[in-house]
């Protein structure tokens, strides 16, 4: 089989969500499959530990892809001209985009319809191009692979006239820095960033679907009966943020509030295993993978109901109406005063983190890929 690969997001030393996804997905298959021939097609240079095998060909593109006008060209024009040259049996975009313009059997992997539930925090060209493609992209794939099985039925609301049977769930899985850590190791990380203090942890874009307000403001009313922790916040500045520093700069207890900024990985994962629990009260996600990263580093897990963290930590979290300060100040008394409660959580996250692991989504991928194919 020749597979033709979007790879743009596989950038040295920039690896995030979609990069990681792509990453630890394609690096498997590469080399579970040395029978078959990877194109993987990029639009800068393709560093070398991203040829994974023999059996990597990378294609580099003149046109670049970095906002929406580059994109149309680069997924309309440069895209179909590579696969019209190489003819590969199917093609394999993992980053919420496709072509419309090319006759390739194509896999089409959508993270989140997030365009369409919170419009006003994407920037207008963007918005503009989702609203026109995205719909073609769902239309055009022959089969859409959604990370989860609240993105599917996501999918499947905004939709109508997509068959559930055409969306297949090939989800996200955590990396191997994220483990527990010895409480001699912890104490040191409490000693570093918080004076030696118990703390909540939020890792994530400082932005407002992340709900990060309404999680200082919960923060606030949880310190009001119990003034010796702390809430460290990990992540970057993304847009929108006026109001985020109003609630936090009004916050009463906005000392004990603390933002890190971007946090390399390895130190990132020491901040949650050291965390009294993890909070993640956002509004919108398509998968969170975040939550499963706190179960492999055992420590109890707050989120929001009726999401994909409360599909994928099942009852290794608590869940909260995020939309609720009481509620999410609740759940943050009840893990700090009930050690009991917080062990039981990382005991059910043992079992529940075992759903989700890359060489099991690397397997699923390619009967992806297979299906495409037999299907046409």
């Amino acid at each position: 089989m020749r597979i033709a690969v979007n790879a743009r997001f596989l950038i040295k030393d920039k690896l995030e969500g979609v990069g990681w996804y792509t990453y630890e997905i394609l690096s498997r298959m590469v080399k579970n499959h040395p029978e078959d021939e990877f194109i993987l097609i990029h639009d800068r240079p393709l560093a070398p530990e991203y040829i994974f095998a023999d059996n990597v060909t990378a294609v580099k593109t003149l046109i670049p892809s970095r906002h929406p006008f580059l994109w149309y060209l680069w997924f309309e024009y440069a895209i179909p001209n590579i696969l019209k040259k190489h003819r590969p049996d199917v093609f394999l975009s993992l980053d919420g985009h496709c072509s419309v313009k090319t006759d390739i059997p194509t896999a089409y992997v959508l993270h989140d319809l997030a365009y369409l539930h919170y419009p006003n925090e994407i920037p207008k060209t963007v918005l503009r191009f989702y609203q026109n493609f995205i719909p073609k992209y769902i239309h055009r794939a022959n089969r859409i692979v959604s990370v989860s099985e609240h993105g599917k039925q996501d999918i499947l609301k905004h939709f109508t006239h997509i068959k559930a049977e055409k969306i297949d769930i090939v989800g996200n899985a955590a990396r191997a820095i994220f483990k527990p850590l010895e409480e001699n190791e912890a104490i040191e990380i409490r000693k570093q960033y918080s004076n030696g203090s118990k703390y909540f942890f939020y890792v994530g874009a400082v932005q407002p679907r992340k709900n990060i307000s309404r999680l200082i403001q919960a923060f606030d009313l949880f310190s009001e009966q119990h003034p010796d922790c702390q809430l460290l916040i990990a992540g970057r500045s993304a847009w929108k943020t006026e109001h985020i520093k109003k609630t936090h700069s009004e916050s009463k207890h906005k000392k004990k509030v603390q933002f890190l900024g971007y946090v390399e990985d390895k130190v990132m994962a020491k901040l949650m295993a050291s965390a009294t629990a993890f909070v993640y009260p956002s509004l919108f996600e398509g998968f969170g993978v975040p939550v499963l990263e706190a179960m492999h580093c055992e420590v109890p897990i707050i989120t929001s109901k009726d999401s994909p963290m409360a599909e994928v930590s099942h009852n290794a979290s608590l869940q909260v109406d995020p939309e609720d300060l009481n509620s999410i100040a609740k759940a943050m008394s009840e893990i700090f005063t009930n050690a009991h409660l917080g062990e039981q959580l990382i005991q059910y996250g043992k079992v529940q983190r075992q759903k989700y692991n890359w060489d099991q989504s690397a397997k699923d991928m390619y009967k992806v890929l297979k299906a495409t194919i037999d299907k046409q």
